[in-house]
C-alpha cells in the first residue's frame, strides 16, 4: 500500500514538472530576448546610452541657448534723416519652455530671454558753413524678451526654430557729446537652423524709444516734459550663431 501511494505521488510530481516545461511547438511562439542588453542595468543599455548621448536640439527638457551675432540697423530720430549703422553686435541668453508636444517632431514653447545686450554706432557727416564735421552716434540697449516659439525636429541632429517675441528694454544714445536714455519696446521675429548643439539664424527687430537727456536737472527733462527725441525708431536685420548650453 505504501509503495502504491509513493509511486502515485512521484508520478503526480513528475507530471506537474513536465506540465511546466514548454513543449517544442510552444517554444516557437515564445519571445526572444537579447540578454546582452537586458543583463545590463537600464541606464547602461545600448539604446538608453544612445538616447542620452543624442545631440538633438529639442527634447522634453527646457532648452537654454546663448546667441551672439551681428546686426545692421537703421535709426531715425523725429524730423531727421534715417541713419544706417556702421557696426552692430548683440548677445542674448534664452530659455525655451515646451508646453505642447515636448519631445515630438513638432512642438510649441514659451521663450524667455533673461538678458539681451545690443550695441550699434552710426557715422555721419555734418555740413555747416562749408565745413564738414564727422560725428559718430553710439546706441546701446539692455533688456529682456518674452514670446512664443515653434520647433520642427525631423531628426536627432537637425531642427528648425521659429520665434516671435516682445522685447522691452532701456535704450541709450550718445550723440552731440551728450547721453540720452529712455525705455523702448521692440518686436523680434526670426528663425534658427540648429545642427546638434550649434545653430545659425537671423531675425528682424523693429521698435521705438523716447530719448531724454540723462543727468540733467533742467526743467526741460522732467517726468512731465516730452522726451528730447520722442518716437525714435530702430529697425534692422540681425544674424546670429547659437550654442545650446
Amino acid at each position: 500500500m505504501k509503495r502504491t501511494v509513493f509511486f502515485c505521488a512521484m508520478l503526480m510530481l513528475a507530471l506537474s514538472v513536465w506540465a511546466q516545461v514548454p513543449q517544442r511547438d510552444d517554444r516557437r511562439d515564445m519571445p526572444v530576448y537579447n540578454y546582452d542588453n537586458y543583463d545590463q542595468p537600464e541606464w547602461n543599455r545600448p539604446e538608453e546610452r544612445r538616447r542620452q548621448q543624442s545631440s538633438a536640439y529639442f527634447d522634453s527638457d527646457n532648452v537654454t541657448h546663448l546667441s551672439v551675432g551681428w546686426q545692421r540697423l537703421s535709426l531715425r530720430c523725429k524730423d531727421e534723416p534715417r541713419l544706417t549703422s556702421n557696426l552692430g553686435c548683440f548677445a542674448s541668453l534664452t530659455t525655451t519652455y515646451p508646453f505642447y508636444g515636448a519631445g515630438e517632431p513638432f512642438s510649441l514653447g514659451f521663450d524667455a530671454t533673461w538678458v539681451e545686450l545690443n550695441y550699434a554706432n552710426y557715422k555721419l557727416n555734418i555740413h555747416h558753413d562749408g565745413i564738414v564735421d564727422k560725428e559718430t552716434y553710439h546706441q546701446m540697449a539692455a533688456g529682456v524678451q518674452a514670446g512664443l516659439s515653434a520647433t520642427f525636429a525631423p531628426s536627432d541632429v537637425f531642427s528648425v526654430l521659429l520665434y516671435a517675441r516682445y522685447a522691452p528694454c532701456f535704450d541709450m544714445l550718445n550723440r552731440d557729446g551728450k547721453l540720452y536714455g529712455g525705455y523702448g519696446g521692440y518686436l523680434v521675429t526670426g528663425l534658427s537652423l540648429c545642427f546638434g548643439r550649434i545653430g545659425v539664424g537671423g531675425d528682424f527687430r523693429y521698435g521705438s524709444s523716447d530719448y531724454s537727456k540723462l543727468g540733467s536737472s533742467s526743467s526741460n527733462n522732467t517726468a512731465t516734459k516730452t522726451a528730447d527725441f520722442p518716437g525714435t525708431t530702430t529697425i534692422g536685420f540681425r544674424a546670429h550663431v547659437t550654442v545650446r548650453l
